[in-house]
């Protein structure tokens, strides 16, 4: 019976929205559950009971111990609620993202506009491609579990004296590193409501916080503990915590200071250090240390990052791609407005001999035959608007099937048999309203259609105006289609100058962008000055092979011990740069890139790429 009702629930609700809730008995835990099954790992979430929320969270932190590392369980910490609902939310919210299984909310309505007591959630929530979705735990079979420090510790506050907060380690191995999270779980009521706890972190934590990740690193690797409370970096060794494995914790060497509250517990990040050599092109200097602490802002922004890894790369020079395109000389224009495969006819130095000689006018070759430009992707105004209402949208399918000129993206996801559907479905709710909506929409639709047949008429009036563009040897900005007109990838194409920095490159791929946190340690003999450009940074940076403008860099210097002479943390606007690329590119493209096809079909979708490079710093 049970393996009916298993089978019956995994093909109504599919594998990942199972949930074995109140399934803690041995019977269960002892073989009726399967590998990977979701088992709720605590008693129930009580929001208004005071006394319940410590209980909760220590609860979870080790039973994921068991269920997961042990059973290979994915552990559910139950639902969760915001602070328009919830007292202790900024306790609650940030267990959630140490856990892989999807995150359940109840919050209710907003009391008013403007609420903004839910704003608590953007910890949690981080842009992909396919929209915004919750930032956690990502690898199966690794969840997050309290460390061996904190098992036969009094987290509860049963004992007389202090208590120790509680630590919870989850390992990120597609970012090489981890997060330890830490709570106050000691008993709470009115005359602790100010009470600070103050915790420190040693090389132990750091190893068992890495777990089995920690076999992949070798002894001469370094690691950075990045602490966001207060912005304190410190930067210890790998050797050293394979040394400390069969020593006692009395031994280890305290790395860091972190200080929480029953309402406000801390998150610390361990990444790998990666060290660049200065590219070509660069002055000459040491060795840049580059690490990746995720997403700035987030709970677990190291679960953002796809995979991190350093090889041989290049980056294009600030500004080599538009001079490409405007330049003024004759066949870099040529180049740059021809279509792709032809070549400019005007005369250049061959590598195999001498420059054939000028011809004159009567012993001249024919000119070129003139070339068509290339058919541009359709931008926002060359196709049919965007149809709001039902009727409107089967008038502009019926349109785009004989004139081809509705958006396709939009018929690929509406068809009239849904729209239909949908139709009947909402006039048996509701005849009235059904009957405005859509008269008030086809009267919108036809105001815009009647402007956009208008747009498409001066159009095309200035199309067949313009001259022809022409493979001869005139430069294109003469006459015709100007090199800056030209779309930004024609000076991609074959013959284009475009110079590039060569060298070591760090690359990051990522399927969450947001506010990218890099921790970047100098030589010991350079200098360096925090500032919001990227010339003046020891680090270049690119996003999806184009150079980041500084607009969207800055950098804060850190305390902290280290072996450098400086310490930065980069921030980098990487969601304000993508939407800015997005915006410059035609309306298919974009949407592609933003996701629009349909998620349902389970493609993969393709990750953030960021490349970083040494740049040569001077000596102090």
């Amino acid at each position: 019976m049970l393996d009916a009702m298993r089978t019956a629930a995994v093909q109504c609700f599919g594998k990942d929205g199972l949930i074995h809730c109140m399934a803690s008995s041995p019977r269960h835990w002892g073989g009726i559950l399967e590998r990977s099954d979701t088992v709720r790992t605590s008693d129930d979430f009580f929001p208004n009971e005071r006394d319940a929320h410590r209980w909760h969270i220590a609860n979870n932190a080790f039973a994921s111990l068991l269920a997961s590392h042990a059973l290979g369980l994915e552990p559910d910490f139950d639902m969760v609620q915001s602070a328009r609902a919830c007292e202790y939310a900024c306790a609650h919210l940030p267990l959630r993202a140490f856990s892989t299984a999807q995150v359940y909310g109840t919050d209710p309505p907003p009391r008013a506009d403007g609420d903004h007591s839910a704003d608590d959630w953007d910890a949690l929530l981080a842009t992909t491609k396919r929209g915004v979705r919750v930032l956690q735990a990502c690898t199966p079979g690794v969840a997050g579990a309290v460390l061996a420090s904190s098992i036969g510790a009094d987290v509860l506050g049963r004992f007389e004296g202090p208590s120790e907060p509680l630590k919870v380690g989850l390992p990120v191995p597609a970012a090489q590193g981890a997060h330890i999270g830490l709570w106050d779980c000691a008993p709470f009521d009115e005359a602790s409501s100010e009470r600070e706890v103050r915790a420190a972190l040693d090389e132990k934590d750091v190893a068992d916080a890495l777990g089995p990740l920690g076999s992949t690193f070798a002894q001469d690797d370094k690691l950075v503990l990045y602490a966001s409370q207060g912005r304190t970096a410190t930067e210890l060794a790998y050797g050293s915590l394979q040394a400390l494995e069969h020593r006692p914790r009395a031994l280890a060497e305290p790395l860091s200071s972190v200080v929480v509250t029953p309402k406000a517990p801390q998150v610390v990040t361990v990444a790998q250090l990666f060290s660049l050599s200065p590219t070509s092109g660069s002055a000459a200097g040491g060795s840049v240390k580059v690490a990746c602490v995720g997403l700035v802002g987030k709970t677990v922004g190291l679960a953002a990052v796809r995979s991190i890894a350093v090889g041989s790369g290049s980056i294009p020079q600030v500004g080599q791609l538009e001079k490409a395109a405007g330049s003024s000389d004759p066949a870099a224009s040529a180049a740059v407005a021809a279509p792709s495969g032809s070549q400019p006819a005007s005369a250049t130095t061959s590598n195999d001999g001498p420059a054939p000689p000028q011809l004159d006018a009567a012993t001249a070759p024919a000119p070129a035959p003139a070339a068509s430009p290339s058919p541009r992707p359709p931008s926002p105004r060359s196709a049919l608007p965007v149809p709001q209402g039902r009727l409107s949208f089967l008038f502009a399918y019926f349109a785009n099937a004989f004139y081809r000129s509705s958006p396709a993206g939009e018929a690929q996801r509406r068809t009239p048999r849904s729209e239909l559907a949908g139709l009947a479905h909402d006039a048996l709710r509701s005849p009235l309203r059904t009957l405005f909506g859509e008269m008030r929409a086809l009267v919108g639709f036809g105001w815009a259609t009647v402007l956009w047949a208008v747009g498409a008429g001066q159009r095309s009036v200035a199309a067949q105006a313009r001259p022809a563009v022409t493979a001869g040897s005139a430069p294109a900005s003469a006459g015709g289609l100007s090199a800056r007109e030209g779309e930004s990838e024609q000076a991609q194409l074959e013959g284009a100058p475009v110079k590039t920095h060569d060298g070591e490159t760090l690359r990051i791929e990522l399927d969450y962008v947001g506010c990218l946190g890099l921790y970047v340690s100098l030589p010991a003999s350079s200098s360096s000055s925090s500032s919001s450009g990227d010339e003046q940074l020891p680090i270049r940076l690119a996003l999806d092979g184009a150079p980041l403008d500084a607009v969207f860099v800055r950098s804060t210097p850190l305390d902290g011990e280290g072996e450098g002479a400086g310490r930065l943390l980069v921030e980098v606007d990487l969601e304000g740069a993508w939407n800015k690329a997005i915006g410059s590119r035609p309306a298919p493209e974009a949407e592609a890139e933003h996701g629009g096809g349909d998620e349902e079909q389970g493609e993969e979708v393709k990750p953030w790429v960021v490349e970083v490079q040494a740049v040569g710093v001077a000596a102090a």
